[in-house]
């Protein structure tokens, strides 16, 4: 069919699912491999005369492009590109991406201690969920962000990227969470905050009390 009515024919295929714990020893560094991440689908590789593969770049919007198969005759200068969705999303095509994009995506894809760090402020504490907002945007996944905050909080991470988990003063519900830096002071806990406030109560109320013991003595 594709002789005689002289068409060509494009297909499309998932890869396989990335294995747990990590990716395949750098399996798709391996360029001559690359056209064999179909998932059981060495038959189509062997069929089809070109194959670009599509895989996305961890903790960014880019995705890297790669002619598998026939480099040489896609007029492409290099077998990998990066490309991302256009910005006006109701156009649905693919543009390549920055430089700087590109760059971002490499940096981003191994988010690590420091660079969780490094978005913490350098004085005071941020509210928690602030702070996970901000991980988020400088493109940590939520599981790599929880689990980098909880290693910061260990006794044992080093004191240059140490984090703590503060307990700021809520008077309606439970303690409000922030992270810092630095170790909250003792008498700024919620709890320190609360017994103190309460202890003001309780002198304001014995204050009460006496003025009015002595207001009724002069009567």
């Amino acid at each position: 069919m594709l002789s005689e009515l002289r068409i060509a024919l494009f297909a499309f295929h998932h890869k396989g699912k990335p294995p747990r714990g990590g990716t395949k020893n750098g399996h798709e560094d391996v360029y001559h491999e690359i056209m064999y991440e179909v998932l059981g689908g060495s038959v189509l590789t062997n069929f089809f005369r070109g194959i670009i593969t599509v895989s996305p770049i961890p903790n960014s919007a880019v995705y890297k492009f790669t002619v598998a198969k026939r480099f040489e005759q896609s007029g492409w200068t290099a077998p990998t590109q990066q490309y991302k969705w256009a910005d006006d999303r109701t156009k649905r095509i693919w543009v390549p991406a920055s430089v700087a994009e590109t760059e971002n995506a490499r940096k981003g894809s191994a988010k690590t201690l420091e660079d969780l760090y490094k978005l913490a402020p350098i004085t005071g504490a941020i509210p928690k969920q602030t702070f996970e907002m901000a991980a988020m945007e400088a493109g940590f996944t939520r599981r790599n962000y929880r689990g980098l905050l909880d290693q910061s909080q260990d006794d044992s991470t080093p004191d240059k990227v140490r984090l703590y988990q503060w307990s700021i003063y809520n008077p309606q519900r439970l303690a409000k969470a922030s992270i810092s830096r630095f170790e909250q002071p003792a008498n700024e806990t919620h709890q320190a905050v609360k017994e103190a406030k309460a202890q003001e109560r309780r002198e304001a109320k014995a204050r009460e009390r006496e003025e009015e013991r002595a207001r009724k003595g002069e009567d």
